[in-house]
């Protein structure tokens, strides 16, 4: 509607009660002056899509300013100018609410019918929202509340949406409302500022799905508009069935326990101590772990358990072995699960070699001497690596070291060494899957170490439910593997991720890199003569093989070359054992 169209409607409006009111005809200039005065404060930019407060307030500025104007300089009855400019604003704001309503007439229609969509919320209240929920993109999602930082804004609305509050009242929204998704609609700001916040809800929620907004810079450059949401969910990574599909009564077997759960804050760990809570019924999980941040994260989501003393949480080291009898002894856990490790490849093969083999072999030794002779520890879930088989480099080494190590320990042990192996896991921090979109989202160029180079891959819900269905089912000095199908083409995975998160010239940005030190083409999950067999359509179990390892000598090695420089010569004493 132009400029013409709009003056021309008002002034008839306006003359028609003008005219109903026998107002003199030398006193139309004032009509003139009104309509001026709409002009002056904006009222005719957008108002036939956009209706809201402001609007509202600029007709009654103007209506008081021409009717005081109009009183001081007419011989007209007080009576009739109010009345006059009382029925002006009325008609005024009549007008456009109708042309609102025209225009808007879906969200209408969606307001007193039953959303069928799911509930959505909004994080970011700014500029982009507002053009979200006003060019009627938002229609395809039951918009359900708004989050912002900005404490001015917190109790508003944008387009009839109310502002809940920041990040802090998130999480409490999210246990009181059955939302499915979150949609990040802050442009001008990374979303990996709000990566722990994200991180937090995925593993508590797992099913919300995050879309995001393209950054400011595509919007600005014409490679993307604001309808084009990027959906970065942490995606299964195959189509194995994820629950724990076992008969109910096992459950019966962790209902009423105690569990403690080492690396428990962790991003595996804190999935194993959401699903043990939620599905096996545990009187009590004891979370051991020394990151103070994670732990902090993991005690914010679960204030309700930790309140309920369903959860406690130790910052502590799990090597710290005097607190950590302290700790056994006054819970007396019935199942330890033990996720604490340095896990990832690139890190730990060069200068970090010493640090590795520490935390992952001598601390794991040190722990498992500790708790051998407790009678009230039935099992014991190590948590390894398909990198321990055939291992090639120092963190797969470190985790083959650590089954061989625990093997022999629990052999003539009460407990039940139960040992887990793990192919790639999507959505744990550092994974291959995180790299490629923060590459594809800054439009850097993606690398890849090899066109050939194959993975397992599972997500944090499997292996979490792996490690708790290997502890109710497991045999002692088996191990188990999740069925994760056909190994995946990395290639293949970052060509599906720039086909869905980027754009087609970023498939002409792939660098190859070559094989970093100690990587493998193909991973294997185990040994030939562990002799592994189906479980179920799950997973695979094997016998582990007894391999005489000589802890005390590999001991003594590492207290004899303590030292964070000697990882060459700790790389090759570790590929002077035999581990296999």
């Amino acid at each position: 509607m132009n400029l013409a169209l709009k003056l021309f409607f008002d002034s008839t409006l306006l003359f028609i009660v003008h005219f109903y009111l026998n107002i003199p005809k030398s006193e139309l200039i004032f009509l003139a002056l009104y309509c001026f005065s709409l002009f002056f404060l904006g009222i005719y930019k957008g108002f036939s899509v956009f209706f809201d407060q402001i609007v509202t307030v600029k007709l009654l500025i103007a209506s008081l300013l021409v009717f005081f104007l109009h009183h001081s300089y007419s011989k007209v009855s007080l009576n009739t100018l109010i009345l006059l400019y009382s029925l002006s604003f009325i008609f005024l704001m009549s007008f456009r609410l109708m042309l609102y309503l025209f225009h808007n007439k879906e969200k209408l229609i969606e307001t007193f019918s039953p959303s069928t969509n799911d509930a959505t919320i909004i994080l970011g209240a700014g500029e982009a929202t507002k053009i979200f929920l006003e060019q009627r993109i938002s229609n395809a999602h039951n918009i359900i509340g708004l989050f912002d930082n900005n404490p001015k804004k917190i109790g508003r609305s944008v387009r009839g949406i109310s502002i809940v509050g920041g990040d802090d009242a998130i999480l409490p929204f999210l246990k009181k409302n059955n939302v499915k998704k979150i949609l990040y609609m802050i442009p001008s700001v990374s979303m990996d500022k709000y990566k722990n916040l994200f991180a937090l809800i995925q593993a508590k929620y797992p099913d919300i799905i995050f879309l995001v907004s393209p950054s400011l810079n595509d919007i600005n450059s014409g490679l993307k508009n604001l309808s084009e949401l990027t959906d970065t969910s942490l995606f299964f990574a195959n189509d194995t069935v994820v629950d724990l599909a076992i008969k109910p009564s096992l459950f019966k077997k962790l209902k009423g326990k105690c569990i403690l759960v080492t690396g428990g804050a962790g991003s595996i760990g804190s999935m194993i101590v959401q699903q043990l809570l939620e599905l096996c019924e545990v009187a009590k999980v004891v979370i051991v772990d020394n990151n103070e941040l994670s732990a902090y994260n993991l005690s914010e989501l679960m204030q309700k358990e930790i309140k309920n003393k369903r959860l406690v949480i130790h910052l502590s080291d799990y090597a710290d072995i005097d607190q950590l009898r302290q700790i056994i002894e006054l819970y007396k856990p019935t199942s330890i699960y033990h996720a604490a490790a340095y896990k990832h490849v690139n890190l730990l093969e060069s200068i970090n070699a010493y640090s590795a083999v520490h935390n992952n072999c001598i601390k794991s030794i040190h722990l498992a001497r500790a708790l051998r002779d407790y009678k009230f520890i039935m099992n014991f879930v190590l948590v390894s690596t398909d990198k321990a088989v055939k291992p090639q480099n120092i963190m797969g080494l470190s985790k083959r070291i650590v089954e061989l190590s625990l093997n022999n320990i629990f052999e003539e042990s009460p407990i039940n060494l139960i040992t887990v192996r793990f192919g790639n896991v999507i959505g744990s921090n550092g994974s291959v899957f995180h790299k490629f979109m923060h590459q594809i989202q800054n439009h850097q160029k993606l690398t890849l170490t090899d066109l050939s180079v194959t993975r397992y891959f599972m997500n944090i819900k499997q292996a979490a439910n792996l490690i708790i269905k290997a502890s109710l089912v497991g045999k002692p000095g088996y191990t188990y593997v999740l069925n994760m199908g056909k190994p995946i083409k990395i290639h293949s995975l970052l060509i599906n991720m720039i086909e869905k998160y980027g754009t087609k010239k970023q498939l002409n940005d792939i660098v190859i890199t070559g094989l970093n030190p100690g990587e493998k083409k193909y991973e294997e999950l185990y040994y030939k003569d562990e002799s592994f067999k189906v479980y179920d359509e799950t997973m695979y179990e094997g016998k582990n093989k007894n391999i005489n390892f000589e802890i005390e000598k590999f001991e003594k090695f590492f207290k004899d070359n303590a030292g964070t420089f000697k990882y060459k010569d700790i790389k090759r004493y570790l590929k002077s054992i035999k581990i296999f």
